[in-house]
């Protein structure tokens, strides 16, 4: 601080754990015997959880099972997390949420073939929440029958000659 000119800069900062309602006191020291003392209430509004990537879409047989994982952060780190997934057929089911790695988990076994739009949700507990889609494909094998009009080509087997012309050295 210049106390010559009564200016003083300082930032001051905290983390809060949790929403809230916080009371604060501020006490300001001249170094001289002099303090001042303030005081006032902060707000910490919540913060939403956030996944930090996405899910890439999704294929497999119907009868085998699908699966994601997606991390996410959430700076209210007393927050509880809770998870659940729409598959695509308009019910929300629950799905894994690993505190200790930060992941949401779920998996599926469709029973009939398709492409589905699927959306996974997470909650913080305090209000907050965020949410990601990804697509599934479901086929009835592994053979792609989605096509079912594809045909092969055959690679014309007649031969072309190329005609060189020599080089001059």
């Amino acid at each position: 601080c210049d106390w010559s000119s009564d200016v003083c800069s300082s930032d001051l900062s905290k983390l809060f754990a949790q929403d809230g309602v916080y009371d604060v006191t501020v006490t300001l020291d001249d170094g001289n015997g002099g303090t001042a003392i303030g005081n006032f209430q902060i707000t910490v509004n919540n913060a939403n959880p956030q996944f930090t990537g996405s899910i890439s879409d999704k294929s497999g047989v119907v009868g085998s099972d699908i699966s994601f994982s997606i991390d996410f952060t959430d700076v209210g780190l007393l927050d509880t997390h809770s998870a659940s997934v729409d598959w695509g057929d308009g019910v929300l089911v629950p799905a894994t949420v690993d505190a200790l790695s930060h992941k949401v988990i779920g998996s599926k076994v469709y029973s009939s073939d398709g492409i589905r739009n699927v959306t996974v949700y997470l909650y913080d507990g305090d209000g907050g929440s965020t949410s990601t889609s990804f697509k599934t494909t479901s086929l009835l094998s592994k053979v792609d029958l989605t096509t079912p009009d594809r045909k092969s080509t055959r690679l014309n087997s007649s031969h072309s000659s190329v005609s060189r012309m020599p080089s001059s050295a």
